[in-house]
């Protein structure tokens, strides 16, 4: 709350009376709790994805990808700031972000490949090209609603603003294309 009204944003004055720290070792637990948080939220969607394909080698590169652009994104976020609630907030949301994605990409190429056993190279390009066009647009538009987060001066939502924009930039410059070439490889045979 000190942060929060100490930022200036309010239309008069205002004097904080009081403030309190808060002990480190209720950080190590925040910390415990949010890797629990992380490795529950991945193994549900784990679960759910050989429960909806039926196919548990579909969830081993979409576990492997989520679980690498988590590692790339904690990292980034570690050397450039703090990893507070809201960064942990922002990555734990980016779980089933780029879950979504990688599920557009294998719904584009599986649920085809079953309609159309003769796939040509090109065909399967085309459709991991259409898949990604849906991807680049709603991170166009997820960045673009999380820049006015950023730039409220309020820290603590800047945090999950910030982890979210970072953790999408990485989603569809490293991670969404190494997916994509990974599912490629597996259907291609």
């Amino acid at each position: 709350m000190k942060s929060v009204i100490s930022g200036g944003k309010l239309p008069v004055s205002a004097l904080v009376g009081s403030s309190f720290a808060i002990e480190p070792a209720l950080g190590r637990q925040f910390l415990t709790y949010s890797t629990i948080a992380t490795l529950l939220a991945i193994l549900i969607i784990a679960l759910l994805i050989i429960l909806r394909y039926k196919d548990y080698r579909l969830s081993m590169p979409i576990v492997l990808i989520n679980s690498i652009e988590i590692l790339i994104l904690t990292a980034i976020l570690g050397r450039i700031g703090n990893l507070d609630l809201a960064a942990m907030a922002g990555i734990i949301s980016l779980i089933g972000t780029g879950v979504d994605d990688q599920l557009i990409i294998t719904d584009e190429v599986v649920g085809k490949k079953k309609q159309d056993e003769e796939e040509t190279e090109y065909g399967l390009r085309e459709k991991i090209g259409k898949a990604f066009s849906i991807i680049f647009t709603t991170a166009g538009v997820a960045i673009v609603a999380m820049i006015p987060l950023l730039l409220s001066g309020i820290v603590e939502i800047g945090g999950f603003a910030l982890a979210t924009i970072i953790g999408i930039l990485v989603g569809i410059l490293i991670t969404r294309p190494a997916f994509g070439a990974i599912i490629e490889e597996m259907y291609k045979k």
